[in-house]
């Protein structure tokens, strides 16, 4: 009869054993979900500063488009004007002699 107080002693204590390990288990279990959760939402916010920023880069790349073509007119205005400037004078001399 001993032996089967032993036994049952044993069981006990494996069970408590294993009851004790479920309990840490579920422990960390709410601890993970609570950092992936966590992660969740930086990776969310995250998300939104890229969509912010692609739109800022966006609307520098379409005012450095205006820009340049705004520098390429006025330079082309500026050639055209020496040139026809030029031509006139050429011209204005030609007539003079």
């Amino acid at each position: 009869m001993r032996t089967g107080g032993l036994r049952e002693m044993s069981q006990t204590n494996e069970y408590e054993v294993f009851q004790k390990e479920i309990k840490e288990i579920k422990a960390d279990q709410k601890t993970l979900e609570k950092r992936v959760s966590t992660l969740e939402r930086t990776s969310e916010r995250h998300d939104q500063q890229i969509i912010s920023i692609n739109e800022k880069l966006n609307k520098i790349e379409e005012n450095t488009t205006w820009i340049k073509r705004s520098i390429t007119g006025a330079i082309i205005t500026a050639v055209s004007t020496g040139i026809i400037g030029g031509a006139i004078a050429v011209f204005y001399n030609l007539l003079q002699k």
